[in-house]
């Protein structure tokens, strides 16, 4: 593959693919041309001389370390989007991951981030995190998962039940009331 691809040509192929939307080459091919790079160039002029972030480098060189299962996934294109090898990246355990991906791969990046997020917040299984999120997608709610400190807690949990409001109803109210700019002007009636 890259044997063939001198220099230039490789970066052109890494910028063609990484500036639209509509990639030509899987995410593993891309990351193994930016790897055979890196291994000439720092990340930083990598970085400048693609046009993208050093984070952005990071993320694409991400496949190369997921397990073999996975960078088959990849490599067929069933998982073909770098916020999901990002998010997939977020599980430690890698026999989790795999499970992930298998599991998850027909679902958008932000549906997988949604329950990879309640799987490793509240401890559940991955096909019960699964369950849920498909769940209230499928009646057009969606779920926010927030992790506060203790003090934040307890004080949105006194107010809320100052109030008489749980404090899962205290929170979107407070959240709906500042997406409408009236941050201020929390109804509490």
């Amino acid at each position: 593959m890259s044997d063939y691809l001198s220099e230039n040509d490789l970066m052109a192929a890494i910028i063609s693919n990484t500036k639209r939307k509509n990639r030509t080459i899987d995410l593993l091919t891309l990351a193994k041309y930016l790897d055979i790079l890196n291994l000439k160039y720092s990340s930083k002029i990598l970085a400048k001389e693609l046009g993208l972030s050093e984070e952005m480098i990071r993320q694409l060189l991400l496949p190369l370390q997921m397990p073999k299962e996975i960078q088959n996934l990849i490599s067929s294109r069933k998982i073909d989007k770098i916020d999901v090898v990002v998010t997939l990246n977020k599980i430690r355990n890698k026999e989790k991951q795999i499970e992930a991906a298998n599991l998850l791969t027909n679902y958008s990046a932000r549906e997988i981030r949604d329950i990879i997020n309640l799987y490793q917040i509240k401890k559940i299984n991955l096909t019960m995190a699964k369950d849920i999120i498909t769940q209230y997608k499928n009646k057009n709610l969606h779920i926010i998962l927030i992790d506060l400190d203790d003090k934040t807690y307890n004080d949105l949990n006194k107010i809320s039940k100052k109030y008489s409001i749980n404090l899962p109803e205290f929170s979107k109210l407070i959240i709906i009331s500042w997406v409408d700019g009236k941050i201020n002007e929390v109804n509490l009636k």
